[in-house]
């Protein structure tokens, strides 16, 4: 007889379960707003020689980083620009493969600044961070400080306070351009 009871009690669980989760979902679905449906659009698949490791953008840009040479036909080593319309190399890139290990994007002040293992980007001497104001790159070195070349791992992430406008860096560094910094450190 116990037996029996468990077995009735059990299936009266399971059912009373499946009810309950019936109910919440139809009580969920009336109060939640229906979302917009959106897809992906094709801005590059297909059409980039290689993987891409980093994206960040905003106001209408897209910005890549990774081991491809070229984009839709276009001169890409490593880095390349979405302006809305088509894309633009920024590169070349000069150092080790996979040589940008991050990217952030001020949109407030149309510059992107990225990080790796790269001695050179655009032509420019930039010992492993750069910044792009929208024409030109430009190495972030402090008045007077001497060339130092930033190993890998070096930065691994970067982000603008969109308030202050100050780049922080964060990764496996001690020192970056020979600012005594422990893993973390702020760009005026």
């Amino acid at each position: 007889m116990v037996d029996k009871d468990v077995h009735r009690a059990s299936r009266w669980l399971a059912f009373a379960t499946f009810f309950a989760l019936v109910v919440a979902d139809i009580a969920m679905a009336a109060v939640e707003p229906a979302l917009p449906k959106v897809d992906w659009q094709r801005r590059a698949s297909g059409e980039i020689d290689g993987p891409v490791t980093h994206v960040v953008g905003g106001n209408g840009q897209v910005f890549i980083a990774g081991w491809f040479s070229n984009v839709k036909d276009e001169a890409a080593l490593g880095i390349a620009h979405w302006d809305g319309t088509r894309w633009r190399g920024l590169g070349p890139v000069v150092g080790l493969q996979l040589s940008i290990t991050a990217m952030a994007w001020d949109g407030s002040r149309g510059r992107l600044y990225v990080a790796g293992s790269f001695g050179e980007i655009g032509g420019v001497a930039a010992n492993g961070v750069a910044m792009w104001d929208g024409t030109r790159w430009s190495a972030l070195r402090p008045a007077g400080a001497p060339s130092g070349y930033i190993p890998p791992p070096g930065i691994r992430s970067l982000v603008v306070d969109p308030v202050t406008g100050h780049l922080y860096a964060g990764g496996s560094f001690k020192a970056i351009e020979g600012q005594a910094l422990s893993a973390v450190g702020r760009w005026d």
